[in-house]
């Protein structure tokens, strides 16, 4: 609950399956994309999705399923054996906040990751075949030219070619932390 803002309420994991399930059958979808900023959120939340993941290969509905994720959710994921379970739900896409192939640059913005969680979670959704979206800054104030270049070679490791990434640019507001 944010100010007053009523406080957000979520759907049961059978419901979301059920509604995932009209979409298959009814209206022959085979891709669905969950746009939350976080899919998995908090202890909770991923318990909700690990649980959505149970139903859907119970169900034998078959869809590819794009989600977002953070580097340390995925680290969890992997490091307790659920990866394979969010493979076998039909999750083929994970928009991951990796922010930066440079330490440099991940200390400074202060996201508590480091690029050897970057290289362990790139690995382990390899294994598991599921494809990585970056959210990655390309260019900060402060990256060097080789910091540039770090993050290319990550671009390419994942296989991950998108001109428009090159063109956005981090725009630092006043007071950010």
């Amino acid at each position: 609950k944010v100010g007053n803002q009523p406080k957000f309420r979520y759907k049961s994991p059978k419901y979301v399956a059920d509604e995932i399930q009209e979409l298959v059958d009814v209206y022959g979808i085979t891709k669905l994309s969950f746009c939350d900023e976080d899919f998995f959120g908090h202890k909770e939340g991923v318990e909700r999705a690990l649980e959505l993941f149970r139903i859907l290969i119970e169900r034998n509905i078959h869809i590819d399923l794009h989600v977002n994720a953070r580097v340390r959710t995925v680290m969890w994921l992997a490091k307790n054996g659920y990866l394979d379970l969010c493979s076998q739900a039909g999750v083929k896409y994970m928009y991951v906040g990796l922010e930066s192939y440079n330490d440099k640059s991940l200390a400074l913005f202060d996201k508590a990751i480091t690029t050897k969680d970057i290289d362990y979670v790139v690995d382990e959704l390899a294994k598991h075949k599921i494809r990585i979206n970056p959210g990655l800054i390309t260019f900060d104030p402060t990256l060097t030219i080789d910091g540039v270049k770090d993050n290319i070679d990550l671009f390419r490791r994942i296989n991950y070619y998108d001109a428009f990434i090159f063109t956005r640019r981090l725009v630092l507001y006043p007071n950010a932390s």
